[in-house]
């Protein structure tokens, strides 16, 4: 019996709803689940996939989850909490790791919050990994301390670090799903694009290039690729280009000549973290099932591209849409406009006016959807901007006023 990745010690699982455990089995058998000694479930399964639905949990901050069979213990989830659990998806400005935050050499000088907690899903998107050694510290439960602060994505650690706050004694946890330059097809199961009329030319596009790709050989160069040894001076502009410190007269430059509309890069290849349904079959499918509170979400920079620009809105409810439904719960949402950005090394902000009036609208056509504006924290040559405090705090009141409706029991 194996649960899947997620279930870890040290996790935050949704109080006051009842849960899911889900995962694999090898055989049948009947197992009693446990709550610190406490029996909640006998429950038959079947060989092959299951689901386990356990009665709602109170607010609580150790316990600890046994599986049975007889009187065999399985296996043990050891310092499980149960409390509010946010789901926080999208692309690289709700990634952003708190180390390129302009914070966070402050914040390791004071006391940290310490009821809060987070999991990142592994951002595995292939079946082959080129760097595999990005994975090493994703697919665990941090909690927060000096020595894991650089670990957590900036925005949802103001949003849990903030909410904890306003619901205290109650243990905040964190599932951050996402993914730096990821558009929204990345992020849907490949039956909901090749279905839908409007969408579906973007995965033909794909699935022509593939067919044509000798796999063998592409397979090959990629492990080729993660044998080589990073250009150091690529690595280094790389770490200015993210802290904000990339030149901004090169940006002023290139803008004058960047003018118009960015096309979408559309010859992805098989195994691309980018293309259709990637994210969704490597990622997303790893934490379906799994309890949550509500989703926030900070996404858009790659759908102002000349042709996925009018689809934002109609994209997007089919985003929410299938979420929620594979989430099994209409879970509200609380999603970011972008804010103000004209251009940088690799990308401009023609179409970012476009997306952001869509954004502000979307509560008008998504039910249970909230969308917060950022005038603070954007930088007009800096796409990523090093000030998320200002997003985070704003999501949790927006959290606090449409989904707690100032509740804090």
């Amino acid at each position: 019996m194996k649960l899947n990745d997620v279930f870890k010690d040290n996790m935050v699982l949704q109080r006051n709803e009842k849960i899911s455990f889900f995962g694999e089995n090898e055989k049948e058998r009947t197992v009693r689940i446990e709550v610190s000694g406490r029996k909640v479930k006998d429950a038959s399964l079947t060989k092959g996939t299951f689901k386990i639905i356990i009665p709602a949990q109170k607010t609580s901050w150790k316990e600890t989850v046994s599986f049975y069979e007889d009187n065999e213990l399985l296996l043990e989830l050891k310092d499980v909490k149960f409390g509010e659990v946010w789901l926080a998806g999208g692309q690289s400005n709700m990634e952003l790791p708190m180390t390129y935050d302009h914070e966070y050499k402050s914040l390791k000088r004071k006391r940290l919050p310490e009821g809060i907690f987070f999991y990142e899903v592994p951002k595995r998107y292939a079946p082959v990994m080129i760097d595999s050694s990005a994975l090493d510290n994703q697919g665990k439960w941090y909690g927060c301390n000096t020595d894991t602060l650089a670990l957590w994505p900036a925005v949802p650690f103001y949003f849990a670090a903030k909410l904890s706050e306003k619901i205290p004694d109650c243990p905040i946890g964190i599932v951050s799903c996402n993914y730096g330059g990821s558009n929204m097809l990345c992020w849907l199961p490949e039956e909901k694009i090749v279905n839908d009329e409007k969408l579906a030319e973007f995965y033909h596009i794909f699935e022509q290039k593939c067919s044509s790709v000798d796999m063998e050989k592409y397979k090959e160069e990629l492990l080729g690729k993660a044998s080589r040894k990073k250009n150091f001076l690529l690595k280094a502009g790389g770490e200015m280009y993210m802290k904000g410190r990339f030149p901004s007269f090169v940006s002023r430059n290139l803008w004058k000549n960047n003018q118009k509309p960015l096309e979408s890069q559309k010859d992805y290849l098989p195994w691309d973290a980018m293309r259709p349904c990637g994210l969704y079959e490597y990622m997303f499918r790893n934490i379906e099932g799994f309890v949550f509170k509500g989703v926030i979400w900070y996404q858009g920079e790659s759908e102002a591209r000349s042709d996925r620009a009018p689809l934002y809105t109609y994209t997007m409810q089919l985003l929410v849409k299938t979420w929620r439904e594979k989430l099994e719960k209409e879970l509200p949402f609380i999603t970011v406009v972008l804010p103000a950005f004209t251009c940088d090394i690799i990308d401009n902000g023609v179409l970012f006016p476009e997306i952001r009036r869509q954004q502000k609208e979307l509560p008008e056509h998504i039910e249970n959807l909230y969308s917060i504006e950022d005038y603070e924290s954007g930088m007009p040559y800096n796409i990523h901007s090093p000030n998320k405090r200002p997003i985070g705090e704003k999501l949790v009141l927006s959290a606090l006023e449409n989904v707690y409706s100032g509740r804090r029991d």
